[in-house]
Formats: C-alpha cells, sequence, structure tokens
C-alpha cells in the first residue's frame, strides 16, 4: 500500500493487522476463551513520519453492536520488528506450578484502514485482505469482512473508576493536551494521539458491512477499498510462481516479521484456530 493523497474527509491510511496470544499453558486454543490478549498494530503509510502502534483491547475481541470497549496503545517504533518481537514464546517459574510457558501470538487478520471523519466523530475502518473470507477465528475475535468503528481518545487528566485505567497515563505535548480542552473523551481527529504509549482509547462499532461503510465515509471508504485490493494484486505479481495460498502466508510471514518470534500466522489465512 503506497502513499497518495488523501480523499476527502480521511486523516491516514495504512495497514492493519490483528494478532492474538493463547493463555498460560494453552498450547492450542479452540475459542475466544482460550485467549490471553488481542492486539492490533496499525501501520500509517500516509504520514512520512508516523510510526508503527502496538494497540491492545481490553475485551480480546472487537465490539459489536451496542458494545463500548475500551484499549491503549502499548508501543509505538519506526521499526515493525520492534513491536512484534514480544510476540515470542514467553517462559517463567512459579514456586507453585513450575514452569509456565506461553506460547507465541498468532497473526489474525490483515487489512487496509483509514481514520475518517463522518459527522461530529472519527472513525477507524479497515477492509479486510487476510483471510479473503472470514472464518471461525475472526467471527469470534469480531474481525469483519469490513467494518468502521468509532475511535475516541482519553483525556489522561481525567480520573478512572476504581480499578480502572492505566497506572502510568499518556505524556502528550502541550499542544496536543490543548487539543482535549475541557473534554474528557475526543474524536481522534489528529492521528499523533495515538502515536503515545499508553494512550487510552474507545471502540465503538459503527458499521459492518462494505455497503454500510461506504455509505459512512464515502471516497475514503473507496480510497481504502482499492488500496487493499491493490495491495493483494503487486504481491501476486511479484509472487507468480506461488498459488494463492503460499503467496498470502509469504507475505503475512514478511509484513508481520513473524519468523523471529516463531509467529504462526496461519489463522490469517486459513480462519481457524492454531
Amino acid at each position: 500500500m503506497t502513499s497518495k493523497p488523501l480523499p476527502e474527509g480521511a486523516l491516514e491510511e495504512g495497514r492493519i493487522f490483528f494478532f492474538y496470544r493463547p493463555r498460560v499453558a494453552m498450547d492450542h486454543p479452540h475459542s475466544v476463551d482460550d485467549v490471553q490478549r488481542f492486539y492490533m498494530i496499525m501501520s500509517p503509510v500516509s504520514g512520512p513520519d508516523a510510526p508503527h502502534r502496538l494497540l491492545i483491547v481490553g475485551k480480546k475481541r472487537l465490539p459489536e453492536k451496542r458494545e463500548r470497549f475500551f484499549g491503549f496503545v502499548e508501543a509505538v517504533s519506526d521499526q515493525m520488528e520492534k513491536l512484534t518481537e514480544e510476540f515470542g514464546l514467553k517462559e517463567r517459574e512459579t514456586k507453585t506450578r513450575g514452569k509456565r510457558v506461553t506460547q507465541p501470538a498468532r497473526v489474525a487478520g490483515e487489512g487496509a484502514y483509514t481514520l475518517a471523519e463522518h459527522g461530529g466523530n472519527v472513525v477507524l475502518a479497515y477492509k479486510l485482505e487476510a483471510p479473503e473470507q472470514p472464518g471461525e477465528v475472526q467471527d469470534e475475535l469480531g474481525i469483519k469482512q469490513e467494518s468502521s468503528l468509532v475511535i475516541s481518545v482519553k483525556n489522561p487528566t481525567i480520573g478512572s473508576p476504581p480499578n480502572a485505567g492505566l497506572e502510568h497515563k499518556a505524556k502528550y505535548s502541550e499542544k496536543q493536551m490543548q487539543e482535549f480542552g475541557d473534554y474528557n473523551w475526543i474524536p481522534v481527529r489528529d492521528p499523533s494521539l495515538l502515536d503515545v504509549p499508553h494512550a487510552e482509547f474507545l471502540l465503538i462499532l459503527a458499521r459492518a458491512g462494505a455497503k454500510d461503510v461506504k455509505g459512512e465515509i464515502g471516497q475514503a471508504a473507496e480510497h481504502m477499498e482499492q488500496a487493499a485490493k491493490e495491495d493483494v494484486e503487486h504481491f501476486k505479481e511479484e509472487h507468480p510462481d506461488d498459488d494463492a495460498h503460499t503467496a498470502l502466508i509469504e507475505k503475512l510471514r514478511s509484513e508481520t516479521r513473524a519468523e523471529k518470534p516463531h509467529m504462526p500466522v496461519e489463522p490469517a489465512v486459513e480462519g481457524k484456530w492454531e
């Protein structure tokens, strides 16, 4: 996905990746109940200096209708591998249970995204490329073929209810703090608000399905869909001797730097739990 002038209403475009990590001592998860954490990585391409962002969604999946899910920015880096290298196998010794092993994270999906204005809100819209059709993994994690989520970011100066919110707050610049004014939550009209570790955000499902998303954000959705299509076609042109399945696996391994953490990518291609 190459950088192009943004269409009307779009604030940022890029690549989006979804991941899940199995629970401790769970070698082969079979449902969302076996998931320890659910992640997203946003990789902007429309801005020259925007970093890759690792986001954690608290409920271990994306929201459905009438649900509000909180999340936060875990880390940012100008190198994808700096984020995904933490997705490898983890071991720790405990006094009561001995060695506890947590298996590597799995890639659950990949696509194109746009942050776009709609009315008084900003939505995070995405178009899935892998898998070509959502499977059982994507269904349980709330990952649609195409969808949009209203995204707002929290003013770090406001308090949180007991046992809620993060211990460490986002450290925004003075200029960024001015954007909040007296509001507790604001739309992400400035994408750089997501470039700060510990930034807290709220996701609400807005639309699901290409027709509804396009009706919501118009040209921004069309541009996103075209970018997704071109990305897949470009990769297939570069790998003419590979079948579609093999090409997608190699594409995901390359883009997510999956080799070092030994991270399975098959769930994002086949839609099956692993």
